[in-house]
């Protein structure tokens, strides 16, 4: 942590901005402006460690970016050629290189092309370097966000305490589904909704937010009694599924920065806060907020956007409906998601869909472990892509870390601020794309051989024991092992129940499209390295246009997609400008 400019562990010098490769020792690549203290000036601008790189920042707000290798221990040491490079998302060529004998000073500076680009740098053996030095440090750097521009794009508490009743047109609007979806699709999924909430009304017998929303659904099922038929079985049935919905406490759940929550007590005043004290507690202190995670029903109850109920497409409708509800029925027990943590570069609260691809009770055609594989690569070749369908402290989170082929840059364990400054990286591989990837591409070679096997076997062989790929990456596979699922992690929570439904359906529209091995061939069918590097290089030149071709016969893609970039956030280039957002629940102080 920066105090006065300084880190306690890593004894930096004042005002020295930091943005490290995750590496397995020297050289090491730096950023002059760090993506994490670039999103914390967004929020808090007279935050610490911002004022004491403000000669970094200034000049990233004029467009330079600066890299440089910083050679540690390897100073003196003897070795190749080494160039630097620098190339721009979805650009073949180098914006610009350098070379420089190893151990020797290098660096460079860019001009970067609009806030939020991206530009990946990578440190390497010369073009003539002996083949057998295949090694290469690689940074992502992030164009910061304009120094004016403020990231208070939170959904603030829609209410100070729960409305345990609705009228028969609020409940038949709430009930309504999300449009925009495009075809049905049988696969189950799950969604699992981080917010905070208020405390339980104690005063009104109410001690668990699970009694609360019990209540509400008692409510709900009554007003329902007042439709006609068939729209009063309808709403009827809707109501009693959300019972199977789960709530249960997430300490993950942080409150508001204080920064923010200053900006937000306005807005707290006006929903009834006593006094601006008051407010403020209630946005920041833990003590007087629940961290709250809302769970739609396990296999055989999964939410579907498919015609299982009887095939029609009221069916259909009505499976998204039922997660309409949940969000619309959530947001009526005082609940918010501050998204933005104080660091600036992570997540508070967050959106985690599960997609069903192995669990035999849950909808959905079942996957072998190759099918599966080939969503994950696919998963790793849009991974630029799709971060940029989420808001900007999403691109860089530990909890759902970015899956960069070219291997991990940062471990669960470093705070933003520090990131690459802990002596021993635990745990490497529990974010490392690359390391995974080859572990993968040995594994798939040998499922051939195994004579007998179910496909059960396949797919703990390839995703079993020996698989270091942890939970905290934007495309989790850990609960293939528990729930048979694969889990979308890289989303901000969000009151929004489209939001919520839409991101959902892309979710699952994503498994649908790349379920498919013959995809697999040009990273399997070559050796590991050169699998590996197409991988790469498909990664830096992937474009949305592609991803949405793709979705396209799965869902409506285009304008599924150009509703999540307008839920995004900051003037960035990916999102089609200076998106202001689409929560039924924003506010921008």
């Amino acid at each position: 942590m920066y105090k006065g400019g300084r880190t306690n562990d890593a004894g930096m010098a004042d005002g020295e901005a930091r943005g490290y490769s995750y590496h397995h020792g020297p050289p090491t690549l730096v950023c002059s402006a760090p993506w994490a203290l670039t999103q914390l000036r967004t929020m808090d601008p007279h935050h610490p460690a911002v004022l004491a790189a403000s000669a970094a920042l200034e000049a990233a707000d004029r467009g330079a970016l600066s890299i440089a290798v910083h050679w540690g221990a390897l100073a003196r040491a003897r070795g190749p050629t080494v160039e630097l490079t620098v190339r721009e998302q979805a650009c073949d060529e180098p914006i610009a290189r350098v070379r420089a004998a190893f151990g020797e000073p290098c660096a460079l500076t860019i001009r970067a092309r609009a806030p939020g680009s991206l530009y990946v740098a990578q440190l390497a053996p010369a073009a003539h370097a002996d083949a057998a030095e295949r090694w290469s440090r690689t940074l992502h750097v992030l164009a910061p966000f304009p120094a004016a521009w403020r990231n208070q794009q939170h959904v603030c508490f829609t209410r100070l305490t729960p409305r345990l009743f609705l009228s028969l047109a609020e409940l038949r609007a709430m009930a309504a589904p999300v449009d925009g979806l495009g075809a049905p699709t049988e696969r189950g999924f799950g969604i699992e909704l981080e917010l905070l909430s208020a405390p339980p009304d104690a005063e009104r017998g109410f001690f668990s937010k699970a009694a609360e929303l019990g209540a509400l659904l008692d409510a709900a099922e009554r007003t329902a009694t007042a439709a006609p038929e068939p729209e009063r079985a309808e709403l009827t049935r809707i109501v009693r599924r959300m019972r199977s919905w789960q709530i249960s406490l997430d300490p993950a759940c942080l409150p508001f920065p204080r920064a923010t929550a200053e900006a937000l007590v306005p807005q707290m005043r006006a929903l009834g806060a006593a006094d601006d004290e008051d407010a403020l507690a209630m946005l920041t202190l833990r003590s007087r907020t629940t961290p709250t995670e809302f769970k739609s029903p396990l296999p055989p109850h999964e939410l579907s956007f498919g015609t299982a109920g009887g095939g029609s497409d009221a069916a259909r409708l009505c499976a998204s409906a039922e997660a309409a509800l949940g969000v619309r029925l959530i947001g009526m027990l005082a609940v918010c998601a501050p998204s933005v943590s104080e660091s600036g570069c992570e997540c508070n609260t967050a959106l985690h869909v599960h997609v069903n691809v192995r669990d035999a009770r849950a909808a959905g055609r079942l996957l072998s472990a190759r099918e599966i594989l080939s969503v994950w690569i696919a998963w790793v070749r849009f991974e630029h892509v799709t971060a940029r369908l989420g808001r900007s402290w999403c691109w860089a989170d530990r909890w759902a870390a970015p899956l960069y082929a070219t291997g991990s840059e940062f471990t669960f364990s470093e705070r933003p601020l520090a990131r690459g400054t802990a002596a021993h990286l635990e745990r490497g591989a529990a974010n490392d794309a690359r390391a995974f990837f080859t572990h993968a591409h040995a594994r798939a070679a040998e499922l051939g051989t195994l004579v007998g096997a179910d496909e059960a076997a396949r797919v703990a062989h390839l995703f079993g024991d020996g698989c270091e790929l942890g939970k905290y990456c934007s495309l989790n596979l850990l609960p293939l092992r528990t729930y048979g699922t694969v889990e979308f992690r890289r989303r901000h929570a969000s009151t929004d129940a489209r939001s919520v439904v839409r991101w959902a359906r892309v979710c699952v529209a994503f498994v649908e499209a790349f379920a498919d091995e013959r995809l697999l061939a040009p990273y399997l069918g070559v050796d590991a390295h050169d699998g590996l590097l197409r991988l790469q290089r498909e990664q830096l030149l992937a474009t949305t246009d592609e991803l949405i071709a793709r979705l396209d016969a799965h869902c409506a893609a285009r304008e599924l997609v150009a509703s999540l970039r307008a839920d995004c956030c900051g003037p960035h280039v990916a999102a089609g400008g200076e998106g202001e957002g689409t929560d039924e629940n924003a506010r921008r102080p």
